[in-house]
């Protein structure tokens, strides 16, 4: 074996031992994915890293919603915790897409419809996109902006790095 040889092979050695490691380190944690570019570690980074702060802010807002429409705290708690935890085990469990999932139990002229038209009308994607993108954007100056039916807002993040 000539010397390059030697050391493509000692090389993919350490690399495929190194991978079940890492593979190893991070199933420790829950679940893995292997991308093949570091661009998608970035782009993992800003959904999954940010994520949690999103999931919070909902049952947040859901159990202020529930303690001022007449709830006890751990009555609203309660029921936040649990439609989150079942809609996310439902949507994994189903494999459809999440936009199906809601079309399905979006009734015509509901609380769900009702609700889901002032989202848009204040433009819930359009947010949670452009925070995606900034992140995504390793957090340097970005300016992006937003629309919605009735207001243009500006974002502007700033280097703090």
């Amino acid at each position: 074996m000539d010397s390059n040889s030697m050391i493509e092979s000692c090389v993919h050695e350490v690399y495929k031992n190194g991978k079940k490691t890492v593979e190893k380190l991070l199933k420790s944690f829950g679940e893995e994915m292997y991308v093949t570019d570091e661009k998608y570690i970035d782009i993992a980074t800003a959904i999954s890293g940010t994520g949690p702060t999103y999931i919070y802010l909902l049952a947040e807002s859901m159990i202020d919603s529930g303690i001022y429409l007449g709830l006890s705290r751990e009555q609203t708690k309660k029921l936040v915790y649990q439609t989150i935890l079942g809609s996310i085990k439902y949507m994994i469990k189903s494999e459809e897409h999440p936009a199906i999932l809601r079309n399905d139990i979006t009734s015509p002229g509901g609380t769900s419809a009702s609700a889901l038209y002032i989202l848009e009308k204040t433009g819930f994607r359009g947010i949670f996109f452009a925070e995606l993108i900034i992140f995504q954007n390793d957090r340097k100056i970005v300016q992006i902006p937003l629309y919605t039916s009735d207001l243009r807002l500006k974002v502007e993040v700033w280097d703090f790095s």
